[in-house]
C-alpha cells in the first residue's frame, strides 16, 4: 500500500514540478478557494507538528471534540 501511495504522490509532484509559474498560482487559487482540501492540509501540517512536541498523547477523538468545540 504504501509503495503505491507514494508512487502516486511522486506522480502528481512531478505534475506540479512541471507547471507554469501562472498554472501554479491558479491549482493554489484553487486550493485556497476549496476550503475542505484546505482544512485538510492545514489538519495534517497540525498533526505533523504536534508529533514534535513532547507532552501529553492526545486521541484523535479528543483532538476532534476540542477543534469542534473551540468552533462553535
Amino acid at each position: 500500500m504504501a509503495g503505491s501511495v507514494d508512487a502516486t504522490v511522486e506522480v502528481f509532484w512531478k505534475a506540479y514540478g512541471m507547471l507554469k509559474v501562472s498554472e501554479r498560482a491558479a491549482l493554489a487559487g484553487r486550493i485556497l478557494r476549496d476550503r475542505g482540501l484546505l482544512e485538510g492540509v492545514y489538519d495534517h501540517f497540525l498533526i505533523e507538528q504536534a508529533k514534535k512536541v513532547k507532552g501529553r498523547a492526545v486521541s484523535l477523538n479528543e483532538y476532534l471534540a476540542r477543534r469542534r468545540k473551540r468552533r462553535a
